[in-house]
């Protein structure tokens, strides 16, 4: 029970670390209208993908730059960004991905064969 309850308030504290960095570092001008998360893999970790708007490129970047200094965030990258028209401004819209660090499980050991 004290592994489980530990391993919880880990998770609780490492997502906590990530949502503040977000709010922290989020450019003005730019707003995010999604997140996830996904796991495909237990072995694999869990990738934060990220979807937003922005008024330019150079916001989407600086974030981008930002969330590299995020310790709990592995190789964060830029999936794409495309021109949006919502009502009558154009903006950009766009998508980041990166891994969560610390949510992978350890590989099993392969079996020595005799």
């Amino acid at each position: 029970r004290l592994t489980t309850l530990t391993n919880a308030q880990l998770t609780t504290r490492r997502w906590s670390r990530i949502l503040d960095h977000l709010t922290r570092n989020a450019p003005e001008g730019l707003w995010l209208t999604q997140m996830r998360s996904t796991q495909q893999n237990p072995t694999e970790p869990v990738t934060l993908s990220l979807v937003g708007m922005s008024r330019d490129q150079d916001s989407v970047a600086e974030f981008l730059l930002r969330l590299k200094r995020c310790s709990d965030l592995i190789e964060p990258k830029l999936k794409f960004t495309q021109g949006d028209f919502s009502g009558d401004k154009q903006g950009i819209k766009f998508e980041l991905n990166a891994g969560v660090d610390g949510t992978a499980d350890p590989k099993p050991k392969k079996k020595e064969e005799e």
